[in-house]
């Protein structure tokens, strides 16, 4: 019975918590060691598998069509860098952290990193503040923030 109890939690959860936060309707550009601030209108929840998604669809090359060269690009361009969001609760100060891990959702029309914390993100807390700070230079880009993944 506990178990099923936990995924009408998770369930409600997902459909009162669970949608993407869109933090630039549209592009924006960020310059190699710049940050940008995003306050949130509603809290954000961390349900599970919580992560940054930046859609880098716009600086890909054109030439750039499969997925070996999208990995080869990937490296190239994102490889070294590091692109954090740090998450923070203005009324409490708790803060939390995610760092670019190198992965590079990829298909045929969109290319996104996405930026989680290895071993994910403690659930239940929320935030009202989203601090995005990159070293590599990032152009025509939009990001979400996603409370969970599967």
């Amino acid at each position: 019975m506990s178990e099923f109890l936990n995924i009408l939690k998770t369930l409600f959860l997902l459909i009162f918590f669970g949608n993407p936060v869109t933090l630039t309707p549209s592009p924006v550009d960020m310059e190699a060691g710049s940050r940008l601030v995003f306050n949130l209108e509603k809290s954000a929840r961390v349900i599970g598998g919580a992560y940054l998604s930046i859609d880098v669809t716009s600086m890909r090359p054109d030439h750039v069509d499969s997925w070996e060269a999208v990995e080869a690009w990937d490296d190239e361009v994102f490889g070294e860098s590091r692109i954090s969001a740090t998450l923070i609760n203005t009324s409490t100060g708790e803060k939390a952290k995610v760092d670019h891990s190198s992965i590079l959702s990829y298909n045929d029309t969109t290319s996104r990193l996405i930026v989680k914390k290895d071993g994910g993100l403690e659930r239940g807390k929320t935030y009202d503040m989203i601090v995005v700070e990159t070293d590599v230079e990032l152009r025509g880009v939009t990001m979400t923030w996603n409370s969970w993944s599967m």
